[in-house]
């Protein structure tokens, strides 16, 4: 949500409301209903652990004894302040170079590495 945004407490209880157990699952009765095939975050599951746990297996039931445990799950961190910048110098870039070459592009952590050595000396 912007820091200037007019609009704080209607954001807020979006997020109350989103973050109940009742509305994920009405969500995925919803999603299933109409087919879409995703929900949540990380690959598809909710937020809250007991969705994960009660609901997501009635409503997919492949995934009895296959919801992994909570600690293997990963959510990528926030993207780093200069994202803009390291997006149009280094990732547009690389892809476009990746995609238009016979022979593969630099490795990429390579490149984010000297484009941060390379701000730092300017």
């Amino acid at each position: 949500m912007p820091r200037s945004s007019g609009r704080k407490p209607q954001a807020k209880g979006f997020i109350l409301w989103a973050f109940q157990e009742q509305t994920q699952s009405k969500l995925l009765e919803i999603g299933r209903r109409q087919r879409l095939g995703i929900f949540g975050i990380a690959g598809g599951f909710s937020a809250l652990k007991s969705v994960n746990q009660r609901e997501l297996p009635q409503y997919y039931p492949r995934l009895i004894g296959r919801i992994p445990p909570e600690e293997l799950l990963q959510v990528p961190g926030p993207l780093p302040e200069a994202w803009p910048e390291i997006k149009a110098r280094v990732l547009i870039p690389w892809l476009k170079e990746a995609v238009s070459s016979d022979t593969p592009p630099k490795d990429l952590a390579e490149r984010l590495r000297a484009a941060r050595l390379g701000r730092g000396r300017k």
